[in-house]
């Protein structure tokens, strides 16, 4: 457990380093002075320092206090997506409703509500462990919390959170022992939902054709992806000073900033994220696997699934792989909530690692006190 803890705090404070480097890069470059840059920079490091203060507080949680008292935090994150999506509450940029903003400070609901869902599946899935196999009702329960929290994501509208809730709570409701031939049912509907949903918009239509020809829409929809290869390929083996970079790459902060590391640190800097990322899923999942506590286990592969899933798909945006799409770079792209929720996530793991030694402890002492302090 230890040695697993200890490959994920490096791995996250390795890509946390990385970020901060990256935005210093892009924003610098864009302001007028040097001295923007590092405003920029400091005010990550403000975030930084709160996600850090998160996981200190959070790693030292016990699980089955957690899993007792999963329903404030599912509440709180289901009363946050729908207080977004009202006028006057939720802030609209871009045509979307995501942000809920008190002066200079602003946050996204739907970071909050990955952790809310998660831990919701968690402390659902080990409460019915027993039936879940055998019944429709509880699946079909477990899947509407997944529904509720990708529709009311759709809602704001963001595509890629939506898909990414779905993904992660839906593995989830699977290894909690869910009717497989309901969740393939539920995962068509979900497919054919989502493909309506893409023709009947124009917007996603046109990424849709651009992903699969982006050079014959260069100069509408797929300019992104084309900047992002272009980024990705001159970057060489160590990097150089890009110029994606000088608003060259739209999002280069957030939704393509793997595209920026590419080309400022070369194919090691990109490979040096992914198995940053590997060694995330190879620690998170060695964790759920050495603990004795269900809900620990469950809680350990999701949060796991929805961090390496998330910076599966940014890189697969990046690198023209599917279509164009903003999803943040878990840990390294700009934003605060995102990095805050990322790093409250590892806590939680790093939680469930704890409460697995002390439950093995207790085993192999029978419970003593010496066991139930570790």
């Amino acid at each position: 457990m230890k040695r697993n803890c200890d490959l994920l705090v490096c791995a996250v404070c390795t890509l946390v380093a990385i970020g901060c480097v990256t935005i210093y890069l892009v924003l610098s470059a864009r302001g007028s002075t040097p001295i923007i840059g590092l405003r920029y920079l400091a005010k990550h490091l403000l975030w930084v320092a709160a996600g850090a203060g998160a996981f200190l507080v959070i790693r030292r949680l016990d699980c089955e206090r957690l899993e007792r008292w999963w329903w404030p935090f599912a509440l709180v994150s289901l009363v946050l997506l729908l207080a977004v999506l009202v006028p006057g509450i939720g802030t609209e940029k871009y045509g979307a409703r995501r942000w809920i903003r008190f002066g200079y400070l602003g946050f996204q609901p739907s970071e909050v509500a990955k952790l809310g869902m998660v831990i919701a599946l968690a402390a659902l899935g080990t409460r019915w462990s027993g039936v879940l196999r055998t019944s429709w009702r509880h699946t079909l329960a477990m899947l509407g919390v997944v529904w509720l929290a990708a529709g009311l994501v759709l809602a704001e509208p963001d595509f890629g959170t939506a898909a990414l809730l779905g993904l992660t709570g839906t593995v989830i409701v699977a290894i909690a022992g869910g009717r497989l031939a309901l969740l393939a049912a539920a995962a068509g509907v979900g497919v054919a939902g989502l493909s309506v949903l893409i023709v009947h918009s124009p917007e996603r239509m046109e990424r849709i054709l651009a992903f699969l020809d982006p050079w014959a829409h260069r100069d509408a929809a797929g300019y992104q992806a084309i900047q992002s290869l272009t980024a990705l390929g001159s970057g060489g083996l160590i990097g150089r000073a890009g110029m994606s970079k000088l608003f060259f790459l739209p999002q280069a902060d957030t939704d393509f900033i793997l595209a920026v590391i590419g080309e400022e640190m070369g194919i090691v800097g990109t490979l040096s994220v992914l198995c940053c990322f590997w060694l995330i899923a190879r620690a998170g999942f060695g964790i759920a696997m050495g603990t004795q506590r269900p809900f620990g286990r469950l809680l350990a592969i999701g949060l796991t699934v929805l961090l390496v899933s998330q910076a599966l798909i940014h890189a697969a945006v990046v690198t023209v792989s599917m279509p164009t799409k903003g999803i943040a770079l878990p840990f390294v792209s700009s934003g605060g909530s995102s990095l805050v929720i990322c790093l409250a996530a590892t806590a939680m793991m790093v939680a469930v690692a704890r409460s697995g030694e002390c439950s093995r402890g207790e085993v192999e002492t029978g419970g003593s006190p010496e066991a139930r302090q570790c």
